[in-house]
């Protein structure tokens, strides 16, 4: 079965406007030395016939059950966490609450700039402070997703974009 074109797509970015983008988004100040991972939702995902655009506390709750684990192995690799949703589908989150990670892409940066390809299940990236970016686009797991952070996964990903973009 040959590999699915663009479900992996490594790239560098300016992360001081990724950082900016996520302290407006929560209003709260982003450590520069961590890494960010995000957890991207696309309005009118198809991915199961119990999610819609409308996401009540129930959901979430239930949701935030679901990855309770998961962020305990993600905090353990120095990475902040936080779940975004593409503008129109509506959250019924607690955005004021310092444990809040489930916030409203309000003017759609990440979703213009970031997760271009929307696909079934939504998308992940995981953002290194030098400003590399390696996006999944499809169903997955954070915990399966953050284990890209280890060095020799993450430098085959790097190996094939620096090949391709070297630097001046």
């Amino acid at each position: 079965m040959p590999i699915k074109k663009n479900v992996y797509v490594a790239g560098k970015i300016q992360i001081n406007e990724i950082k900016k983008q996520i302290e407006n988004l929560t209003s709260r100040v982003i450590d520069s030395s961590k890494n960010i991972f995000i957890s991207y939702y696309y309005k009118d995902d198809l991915c199961s016939t119990s999610i819609d655009n409308k996401w009540a506390r129930t959901e979430i709750k239930e949701m935030k059950r679901y990855y309770k684990p998961q962020i305990k192995k993600i905090k353990h690799t120095g990475t902040i966490f936080i779940c975004l949703f593409e503008q129109g589908i509506f959250l019924k989150n607690k955005p004021k609450s310092k444990y809040e990670y489930f916030y409203t892409d309000t003017n759609n940066f990440f979703r213009n700039n970031i997760f271009k390809s929307p696909t079934l299940c939504g998308s992940y990236a995981l953002f290194k402070p030098n400003g590399e970016v390696l996006i999944f686009n499809g169903e997955s797991r954070p915990d399966f997703m953050i284990k890209n952070l280890k060095s020799k996964k993450w430098n085959t990903f790097f190996k094939y974009y620096y090949k391709q973009n070297p630097t001046p």
